[in-house]
C-alpha cells in the first residue's frame, strides 16, 4: 500500500506528498520519482519543484487533465523500488571560518560552550545531505549538522550577507549563493561560487548530492578566489551584463525608466528545483495578446510598466501594441489607442500621462527586443541579477535593440481589439472577484476559517510587489498555525502564516515556502490581481479544477481565434462578442477572415 497523497495547487500544478516528517529516506525517495519522471520527458509537464518530503508538479492542462495527471503519476509509482543507490555524490565545500569571514563563530562557540575550533570540527565532519534548493537561487537546505552547535538566529538580520557565506540558523545550516538579507549566525565563507550566472551551468548543486565542508587557510582562499577571476577571463561569459558592452543592433533609447519597467516573458521554467523564480509577466494574458497584435510569438519579451509608464525615443521604425493597464499612452504627445498595431518610426517619443486603468502596461514590439536569453528566459528578476537587461529594471538613456523590427505585418490595418467599457452604472459596485481552487494545505485551517476565508472581503496592502500581495482583512484560523515543511509554491498560491492574515504568491515568488497554502487563484484570474491596487476590495470564490480548466482551455481558444483572425492579408470583417475581463464587462471586437 502507498503512502503517496496527491493535492491540486491550483489549475496548473500539483502536489505529491510523500510523508509527514523530515527523512534521508524519504527524500530520497522523493527524488528518484522525480528523476523517473523528468526522464519521461512528458509533453504536459513543464518541470518540477522536489522539496524535503513533497514533489511540486507543473503542468498544461490543455495536454492532459488533473485527473488523468494523478492516474499516469500513480502507475509511474508502480516503478519506483524500495531500493536506492548507495552512491553518494559529495562535493567539498572549501571553508575559512572564523575572522571577519565568520563574524558570528566566536557567538556560536559561546552559546554551545565550545571553543572556536570545536564548532569547525563539529561543523566541517558531517557529509550534508540536500534536501532541497530554494529561498534564493542555489540555496542548499541541509541536513545532518551536529545538534551540539545549534544556535538560534541573529534577533535583528542583517541588511546583507555577502555571497558564500556559512551560517547556522537554530538546527540548521546553510551557504548565501548571493549577497541578500539574512538572520543566519555567519561561521565562515566559500571561495567556491554556488550561483554564477557568468557559468554555462549556473548552480553548482542540486537536490540528492552531499557537502562535505572543508576548513582552508587565508592563502587557500585567495588562491581559489584568483582562479575565479582568471576562468572569468579565459572562458567566454553566458552572462546577460557582459552582453550588453556592445549594442549592435538599433531599437529605443529609454528618456525616462518609470516608476519600474523591466522586460519580461512568459517566464523562467526548468530552473525552480535550483531555487530560480519564474518571474515573467504578471498578466500572462495581456502579454500573450501585446505579442499577437505584433505578429509575435506569445512567448517573446516585452515591457512591463508599473503604475508610471516609461518614455522612450525610437531609434529605428517599427511596429508595437500597448496592452494591459491604460496608463494613457502618446507618441508625440498625440493620444494613442490601447490594443492596436501602431507602427512608430526613428525620432517617435513614446510616452505615458498617467493611470486611467490597471496597474501594468505591456509594450510589445514586432520581432522581438535584442536581449540575450538567460536559463531560457528574457524575464528579469532583479533580486538575483538574472534576464532582461543587465539583470535590473531599465534605466534613463539605457539602449534596447529590436531583433527583428517589421514596417508591415499580415493584415496590419485590421490588428485591433477594442475594449469598450460598458458604462459605470451597468457595473455592479462590487469587489473584486477571484475564483480559487481550495489546497493543497486545505485541511490545516478549521471550518471556520475556511469560512472566513471564502465569506470576507479583503482590501490589497501596500505590501504589494511582483513576489506576492499581502491582504488585510478578516484574520483566518489554523487547526495549529500556519507553518508547514516547506514545500513548492505555483503561481497565485494564497500562503496563510500564523498570523491569519492571506498573501497571494505571484510572478517573483521563491520557488518553496514554509506557510500553509489555502487555496490558489485561479489562472485565468490572475490578471486581475495583477492589474489590482492598494486599497482595491477582492473576495474568493470556490470553484473545481476541473471547472478552471475549463476555464483556462477556453482562454488559450480566444487568443488562439484572435490569433488566426490576423494571420492574413485578406479582406476581413469585424465581428463582435461579451467578455469579462478584470472583473468589468465589455464588448470586444475583433476581425475575422473572409
Amino acid at each position: 500500500m502507498r503512502s503517496e497523497e496527491f493535492f491540486s495547487a491550483g489549475d496548473c500544478s500539483v502536489l505529491i506528498k510523500f510523508g509527514d516528517k523530515i527523512r534521508e529516506e524519504t527524500n530520497k525517495k522523493l527524488n528518484k520519482f522525480n528523476k523517473m519522471l523528468t526522464d519521461c520527458k512528458h509533453k504536459a509537464i513543464i518541470d518540477t519543484i522536489p522539496s524535503y518530503c513533497a514533489l511540486l508538479i507543473n503542468y498544461k492542462p490543455e495536454l492532459i487533465r488533473y485527473a488523468e495527471l494523478v492516474k499516469f503519476l500513480r502507475d509511474l509509482f508502480e516503478n519506483v523500488n524500495s531500493e536506492f543507490e548507495h552512491n553518494k555524490e559529495i562535493v567539498e565545500i572549501p571553508v575559512l571560518y572564523g575572522n571577519e569571514k565568520g563574524i558570528d563563530i566566536e557567538a556560536v562557540a559561546k552559546h554551545n560552550n565550545l571553543s572556536k575550533e570545536n564548532v569547525i570540527s563539529l561543523h566541517s565532519e558531517p557529509e550534508y545531505l540536500i534536501y532541497m534548493l530554494g529561498f534564493t537561487p542555489g540555496f542548499p537546505y541541509l541536513g545532518g549538522m551536529n545538534k551540539k552547535i545549534a544556535t538560534p538566529r541573529l534577533e535583528t538580520p542583517r541588511v546583507k550577507i555577502e555571497a558564500g557565506s556559512v551560517g547556522i540558523a537554530g538546527e540548521q545550516t546553510g551557504i548565501y549563493p548571493i549577497s541578500s538579507p539574512g538572520g543566519w549566525q555567519i561561521i565562515g565563507q566559500t571561495p567556491v561560487e554556488l550561483f554564477n550566472i557568468n557559468r554555462k551551468n549556473p548552480i553548482l548543486l542540486k537536490a540528492g548530492q552531499y557537502i562535505k565542508f572543508k576548513p582552508i587557510n587565508q592563502e587557500e582562499f585567495d588562491k581559489i578566489k584568483a582562479q575565479n577571476e582568471e576562468d572569468k577571463l579565459l572562458y567566454p561569459s553566458h552572462s546577460n551584463t557582459d552582453n550588453y558592452n556592445y549594442q549592435s543592433k538599433k531599437g529605443f533609447i529609454v528618456r525616462n525608466q518609470g516608476f519600474l519597467t523591466t522586460i519580461q516573458d512568459r517566464g523562467r521554467y526548468q530552473y525552480q528545483a535550483f531555487g530560480v523564480p519564474v518571474s515573467g509577466a504578471m498578466d500572462i494574458y495581456s502579454l500573450s495578446l501585446a505579442n499577437i497584435l505584433v505578429d509575435n510569438d506569445t512567448d517573446e519579451a516585452v515591457l512591463e510598466a508599473t503604475i508610471l509608464g516609461p518614455t522612450i525615443e525610437f531609434a529605428e521604425d517599427n511596429i508595437i501594441a500597448i496592452t494591459g493597464a491604460n496608463l494613457m499612452p502618446s507618441v508625440n504627445g498625440i493620444d494613442v489607442s490601447m490594443n492596436t498595431a501602431l507602427l512608430c518610426h526613428k525620432g517617435d517619443i513614446l510616452s505615458f500621462k498617467g493611470v486611467k486603468s490597471g496597474s501594468r502596461a505591456y509594450i510589445a514590439f514586432a520581432g522581438g527586443l535584442d536581449v540575450p536569453k538567460v536559463m531560457g528566459s528574457k524575464s528579469t528578476y532583479i533580486k538575483a541579477g538574472i534576464g532582461g537587461y543587465k539583470g535590473r529594471k531599465l534605466e534613463k538613456n539605457d539602449e534596447i535593440g529590436f531583433e527583428n523590427p517589421k514596417l508591415n505585418i499580415a493584415n496590419f490595418a485590421h490588428r485591433k481589439v477594442s475594449l469598450k467599457e460598458k458604462s459605470d452604472n451597468q457595473i455592479p459596485k462590487e469587489p473584486l472577484k477571484l475564483r480559487v481552487v481550495m489546497g493543497p494545505q486545505e485541511n490545516y485551517f478549521t471550518e471556520t476559517g475556511i469560512k472566513s476565508f471564502l465569506s470576507s472581503t479583503y482590501t490589497v496592502s501596500n505590501e504589494f510587489d511582483r513576489m506576492g500581495c499581502r491582504l488585510e482583512g478578516e484574520k483566518i484560523q489554523h487547526v495549529k498555525d500556519g507553518n508547514i515543511i516547506s514545500d513548492g509554491i505555483s503561481f497565485g498560491a494564497i500562503q496563510v502564516p500564523s498570523h491569519g492574515t492571506p498573501i497571494i504568491m505571484l510572478a517573483d515568488r521563491q520557488t518553496v515556502g514554509g506557510y500553509a497554502k489555502i487555496a490558489n487563484v485561479i489562472s485565468v484570474d490572475l490578471p486581475k490581481i495583477a492589474q489590482a491596487k492598494a486599497g482595491d476590495k477582492l473576495s474568493f470564490e470556490k470553484i473545481s479544477i476541473e471547472k478552471a480548466q475549463d476555464l483556462y482551455i477556453e482562454q488559450l481558444a480566444e487568443l488562439e481565434r484572435i490569433k488566426t483572425s490576423f494571420s492574413s492579408e485578406s479582406n476581413s470583417n469585424s465581428r463582435h462578442y461579451h467578455v469579462k475581463v478584470n472583473n468589468k464587462h465589455y464588448d470586444v471586437e475583433i476581425y475575422e477572415i473572409d
